[in-house]
């Protein structure tokens, strides 16, 4: 596609409402923010495929969560919650001068997303939401019957035996990743599809194994119990909701139910794409976009 081009990532930082530092990026050259709500272990180098394209119209804004990546943890270590994550937003938003923007979530970025615009819908001009769910993601994972109940007791468990484990499997997790061996393994698992970035995959990955892998799972904990469904009718910006055929973390099934209740939405399918549609099929998502923005006004430079 035309128009890709590589942009500066700009490190900055803000004291959240309890004084927890928060890291967050600055990418493109463009005047109107378009803010990105990551999935849980992901970072702004996962948006890639996005601002490569679209980094000369927008300018984005990716902070990380709390506890992980560039972001300091909180003095109290339960305070990783949806709330906790929407106040950080807030505070770079404020420090940004940001009245008024796009916002993109990515799987748990979805849930985030949508808490947002609960809160405070004046902020929002329309959603992007990929790959994600409306809220309790435990009940839909992998379409397991009792998923609600086994999948909180699995991330008890991990999060019990990890810190152990953590020096180990961040030593063997380097190795690992330095080859191909992992990336050929998770799709012919049909895990991601065998047209993924490995290069993003790969940096997206190490980054994640760099930082705090403990409070990965005392957020998702937090995850699993909030829910933005009775709010769903409420949304009155335009909403794209992008889901792959292949996801399942957070299946078809779930978009679908979300299409139904926000007033003014569109699904878009990718075929054959896993819950990493972004860096599997960019061109195809990137293309969707495109429309969808061009259609409500919203690429700069259009009315």
């Amino acid at each position: 596609m035309s128009r890709k081009k590589t942009y500066a990532i700009h490190q900055r930082y803000v004291k959240s409402f309890d004084g927890t530092q928060i890291g967050y990026q600055v990418v493109g050259e463009g005047n109107e923010p378009f803010v990105l709500c990551n999935g849980l272990g992901g970072n702004v180098l996962a948006w890639e495929p996005l601002y490569a394209r679209h980094g000369d119209r927008y300018r984005f804004i990716v902070w990380d969560y709390r506890s992980i990546f560039s972001s300091e943890p909180p003095n109290n270590p339960d305070d990783v919650s949806i709330d906790h994550h929407i106040q950080d937003a807030l505070a770079v938003l404020k420090k940004e001068k940001i009245k008024k923007a796009i916002f993109a979530g990515w799987s748990m970025g979805v849930q985030v997303c949508l808490e947002i615009c609960k809160q405070k819908p004046a902020l929002f001009r329309a959603m992007v939401l990929i790959n994600g769910t409306f809220g309790n993601p435990f009940a839909t994972a992998f379409n397991l019957p009792m998923g609600a109940l086994l999948l909180p007791k699995l991330n008890h468990w991990v999060s019990k035996i990890l810190p152990s484990l953590e020096p180990h499997l961040r030593f063997a997790a380097n190795i690992v990743l330095d080859g191909d061996g992992f990336i050929k393994l998770v799709t012919k698992l049909k895990l991601i599809h065998e047209n993924v970035d490995s290069r993003i995959f790969r940096d997206v990955a190490k980054a994640m194994i760099g930082t705090n892998l403990s409070k990965f799972h005392d957020i998702l904990s937090h995850l699993g119990k909030h829910t933005t469904w009775e709010a769903l009718p409420g949304i009155k910006v335009p909403v794209l909701l992008i889901a792959g055929s292949r996801d399942f973390l957070t299946p078809v099934k779930v978009a679908e139910q979300m299409a139904e209740r926000i007033p003014n939405s569109e699904l878009f399918v990718i075929p054959q794409g896993s819950h990493y549609c972004l860096i599997e099929f960019p061109d195809i998502l990137n293309r969707r976009l495109d429309q969808f923005l061009e259609e409500h006004g919203l690429m700069e430079g259009t009315k």
